[in-house]
């Protein structure tokens, strides 16, 4: 969602556009869609409920709860849309200077990229684990943790290593890429980050 999908579509966003690209994306065959927003207010009940039922329908959706460091509160989804995700990661970062860890589990949550990557290669809840010293994901993953459950986040590539595609595009082009099989993340942009989504500092590369 950059600059320019919201000068021509507002912010926020009206959720039918987010139900319709979600049915959009099912259609393609995307295996997981993790969507970086949070919708914890209502809106008109038929614009929610058919958002919640395209949610519903997909069974592939992540989003996620957000920690705020600040005061110990958890930000989350309107409570019929969460218990319609497949899936909700946390995606605070922890406070500091530069941008480099995450707490692997600061609420009841691992981390949203973490939860996207369990679901796409199918890995059971109980196989994704914490101890002092490290993280496992199933039997994909073993990665060490540093003080306090603090979890370096493993950056991919340079800027602009994972093909973007603005969010308007899905409305209006006759050809977009083949996205069955994969992974799509959407939220609002970051220029200043070199094209990463915005508060989901976390990219996974699971092929």
């Amino acid at each position: 969602i950059d600059d320019k999908t919201v000068a021509k579509l507002g912010w926020p966003i009206h959720r039918s556009y987010y139900q319709k690209i979600i049915e959009k994306l099912k259609l393609q065959g995307v295996q997981i869609i993790a969507m970086n927003l949070l919708m914890d207010s209502r809106n008109a009940e038929k614009v929610d409920q058919a958002l919640i039922a395209s949610i519903r329908s997909a069974a592939n959706v992540v989003m996620p709860v957000f920690y705020d460091y600040s005061n110990g509160n958890i930000l989350r989804q309107l409570p019929e849309l969460e218990h319609a995700l497949q899936g909700i990661g946390d995606v605070a970062v922890f406070p500091g200077v530069v941008t480099r860890h995450i707490e692997v589990q600061v609420s009841e949550f691992f981390p949203m990229g973490l939860e996207v990557a369990r679901l796409y290669l199918n890995i059971p809840s109980p196989e994704v684990t914490k101890s002092d010293f490290s993280l496992r994901l199933g039997k994909y993953m073993q990665s060490p943790l540093e003080a306090k459950h603090l979890w370096r986040i493993p950056y991919q590539g340079p800027p602009n290593f994972f093909p973007s595609i603005p969010f308007e595009n899905f409305f209006n082009a006759s050809h977009l890429p083949d996205l069955k099989g994969k992974i799509v993340f959407i939220g609002r942009f970051d220029p200043a980050f070199g094209g990463q989504i915005e508060n989901f500092k976390l990219k996974i590369n699971c092929g």
